[in-house]
């Protein structure tokens, strides 16, 4: 048999290595987006899509107030912000395998001094550039930069969901707080009402036309309306503390009372917030638009792509490595006699014994980017169902909100024409309690419907991904 000196086989497989090299050779599968199976009926198929207008929904309401908050959350929110930094953190990782594919150059230098029974002390020094290069045959590196890419694009996703979810939060916070402000005008109204009524059947009782009871029971009414109030500025201060969370500003700060202090009436204590406009449907768009907006479609397809790019690392790894290095420098025993060293040469490393286990990683690699691709078409699915949900959702409280103002008009006017029976002495005391009552609940319940059919709004712009840009 013939033998080979190594530095032979190693030059005859050099021809190999840059015909594949140069080839841009790559193992594994390249990525593709997968076809997914769209709703053969979809509610806003037939409806025009306005990009701009998703994106930055909240201007669609026309208030001001709620443009300023959404836009400040935006740049200050802490929680945005560490979304951010993570962003960052995946740019600096692709930058990182990204430099795999250049040579490296490293300069060093050594002192020493060393004893010998025999020859005494000695010195040695040195100084030098060594420079290696690893040659990616086989596509390991650019298959790791194409997952750091995608890995970047799913921190990007990230970025957006949170936009997405805080432009949401800020909305329904201030949302909140201006139905707040309108229930408080409900309640104080009616408890003006009710004193009303309290003086009426005083003023009834002294001149023998009512009795005791009625005063009681009036008395007890306007004490319930009453005792509405301390719960309701409880709930309004913490909705205004949930905003300046939301802003990364500390609870009472002077910045959200300078931005609210344009609406403040100090006489009345009320904020008259700018009225607000509401689109009664949505431009929902075309199924493949909601792929393209939703951040967490667009998260679980770049997460499927760096796993398929990540096969190819694995197959990578079970093929020889082929590696150039050269090296130049100075030594020296004394400092004032150096000579010159200069080395260059190739190297190849190849795994022998562990193949098996390079083989199962490939197979491990290749059951993750299937469960990426399941996990993928169920946020479709899961996507295309809440979009459905939230439609129907508000489309459904649209109409519940016409029949309970129609319900509150209808006992308001009835309140008023207990009174009036009542001052007549037509009817008793118990009418116009039940009438007052009827009354509260009904405008109570058409305000909060309000506010909820404006939450069903949010969802779906939600939803349909808007909120990024």
């Amino acid at each position: 048999m013939q033998n080979h000196h190594p530095s032979s086989i190693f030059f005859s497989l050099l021809p190999l290595s840059s015909c594949l090299f140069l080839s841009g050779c790559l193992l594994g599968p390249d990525y593709t987006r997968p076809e997914t199976p769209v709703p053969a009926s979809w509610q806003g198929a037939a409806l025009a899509t306005e990009e701009e207008g998703i994106a930055r929904w909240w201007e669609s309401f026309n208030e001001p107030v709620l443009t300023n908050l959404v836009s400040r959350a935006l740049e200050n929110n802490l929680t945005l912000l560490q979304t951010v930094e993570r962003v960052q953190q995946a740019r600096a990782v692709l930058v990182q395998n990204g430099a795999s594919l250049r040579p490296t150059l490293d300069a060093a230098g050594s002192a020493s001094r060393r004893y010998n029974s025999d020859a005494g002390w000695s010195s040695s020094y040195s100084v030098g550039l060594d420079a290696s290069w690893e040659l990616d045959i086989f596509g390991g590196a650019r298959r790791s930069i194409e997952a750091a890419e995608h890995d970047l694009r799913a921190t990007f996703a990230d970025l957006r969901g949170a936009r997405v979810s805080l432009a949401a939060e800020v909305a329904s916070a201030y949302l909140t707080l201006h139905m707040q402000q309108g229930l408080r005008r409900i309640i104080e109204e009616n408890i003006s009402l009710q004193e009303r009524s309290v003086g009426i059947v005083r003023d009834r009782l002294e001149s023998g036309w009512a009795s005791g009871l009625d005063l009681a029971n009036a008395e007890a009414q306007l004490n319930t309306t009453r005792a509405q109030l301390p719960a309701l500025l409880t709930e309004m201060q913490s909705t205004r503390h949930a905003i300046e969370l939301l802003l990364g500003l500390l609870p009472n700060s002077d910045e959200l009372t300078e931005l609210f202090a344009p609406y403040y009436d100090a006489e009345t204590g009320y904020y008259d917030f700018p009225e607000f406009t509401y689109a009664t449907f949505m431009p929902a768009g075309l199924p493949s638009d909601l792929l393209q907006r939703r951040p967490d479609i667009q998260r679980a397809e770049a997460q499927l792509a760096a796993a398929t790019a990540r096969i190819g690392v694995a197959e990578a790894d079970r093929f020889p490595k082929f590696r150039l290095s050269a090296g130049a420098g100075f030594n020296a025993a004394q400092l004032d006699h150096w000579a010159r060293t200069l080395s260059i040469g190739p190297g190849v490393s190849m795994p022998l014994f562990n193949r098996g286990r390079l083989r199962a990683r490939v197979e491990e690699r290749e059951s993750f980017a299937r469960e990426k691709l399941l996990a993928y078409r169920q946020t479709v699915l899961a996507a295309f169902n809440e979009v459905e949900d939230t439609w129907q959702a508000y489309n459904r409280e649209h109409e519940r909100n016409a029949f309970l103002f129609e319900a509150a008009a209808s006992s308001m006017r009835a309140l008023d024409i207990a009174n009036d029976l009542y001052e007549a002495g037509e009817v008793d005391y118990t009418d116009v309690l039940l009438a007052q009552r009827s009354s509260l609940a009904s405008q109570d319940a058409s305000h909060r419907n309000v506010l909820a059919m404006l939450r069903r709004l949010i969802a779906l712009y939600k939803a349909l991904g808007g909120g990024w840009e």
